[in-house]
């Protein structure tokens, strides 16, 4: 049951008759985003932290645990347990199942039955917070290896904003931007933004401004008016010449990705029902209806545990 500070159901007092920003098209109820918008847009506490800073209840409420059976990592030449050894506690791994939350499938997710709300998630959550409270704009340029989750982070950030009633634009490819506020879903060609219409500046400057162009754009650079934006991030391929070219115009930092843990792994695998083809796989393929396809990520540039992974320009 949600908490009855919350409300039950999606938020009817919105301002649906507020035009859209200039140079911009309201979207149909039936649109993704708009249904995801209405599953997720609910009233908050007035006593409520900042938008960004903490995991909504009904966000959470969404997401399930599963524990990692470690077992499958076990090395069958290590020797047998003894009486006296004592297995430390199974991790517990989060998730989203997709298949019982519909709305939640936006196209970046369209392949995916379930996926995993990896802790690399919340902790920049928590970072971007941070700068915020201090004052600053948030600019970030997070990368890491193909595969370790940067789209689905993206859509996480997404669903956790929408459910703080957080106003995003979204933008998924070189052509449109969608910016989805308490006022509905509009669309707009990226070059449509009009920095001194008052307001699309006010806008920009109460949002946060999330990037998902990967595959196919390596030239291609996000439009000037986005670093007006309360905070800003981009999520990319750790392609060196659009990270040193992004970090050095919006004055940003860089965020790596650590790589997937045995644990997550191990996690993955009992949620899917799969087993392993090696004892300790440097591969792992998961059938089209699964969380992902690729090799397990090394250790990826300057990350790593206990260490500040933001980075500004040199």
């Amino acid at each position: 049951m949600l908490d009855s500070s919350f409300s039950s159901h999606p938020s009817m007092t919105d301002d649906i008759d507020k035009p859209a920003l200039p140079g911009f098209t309201r979207k149909g109820q039936t649109h993704n985003y708009s249904v995801l918008r209405k599953f997720l847009w609910r009233a908050v506490p007035t006593t409520s932290q900042p938008a960004d800073s903490a995991e909504p209840q009904h966000l959470a409420q969404l997401i399930q645990a599963c524990p990692a059976d470690m077992s499958l990592w076990t090395d069958d030449q290590g020797g047998d347990a003894t009486a006296t050894d004592v297995a430390p506690p199974a991790p517990q791994i989060r998730y989203i199942d997709l298949t019982k939350n519909r709305s939640l499938v936006v196209h970046q997710l369209d392949d995916l039955d379930k996926v995993i709300v990896r802790q690399e998630y919340v902790d920049f959550m928590a970072h971007a917070d941070a700068i915020a409270m201090r004052g600053k704009k948030v600019k970030v340029f997070l990368t890491g290896q193909p595969g370790i989750g940067k789209s689905i982070g993206a859509c996480y950030f997404l669903f956790r904003l929408l459910a703080s009633r957080q106003s995003v634009f979204f933008i998924t490819d070189q052509s449109n931007v969608y910016y989805i506020s308490e006022a509905g879903v509009e669309v707009a060609n990226i070059t449509s933004p009009d920095m001194d219409d008052v307001a699309v500046a006010n806008a920009l400057s109460r949002s946060w401004v999330l990037i998902d162009v990967d595959t196919g754009f390596l030239n291609w650079s996000p439009p000037t008016w986005v670093e007006c934006a309360r905070c800003l991030v981009w999520t990319s391929p750790p392609w060196e010449r659009r990270m040193r070219h992004f970090i050095k115009q919006y004055n940003a930092t860089a965020w790596y990705m650590k790589p997937w843990t045995f644990e997550e792994i191990a996690a993955v695998t009992c949620v899917s029902s799969l087993t392993p083809f090696f004892g300790k796989p440097s591969l792992l393929t998961l059938p089209n209806k699964g969380y992902w396809r690729t090799e397990t990520p090394k250790t990826f540039g300057r990350g790593s545990p206990g260490v500040d992974r933001s980075h500004g320009a040199s």
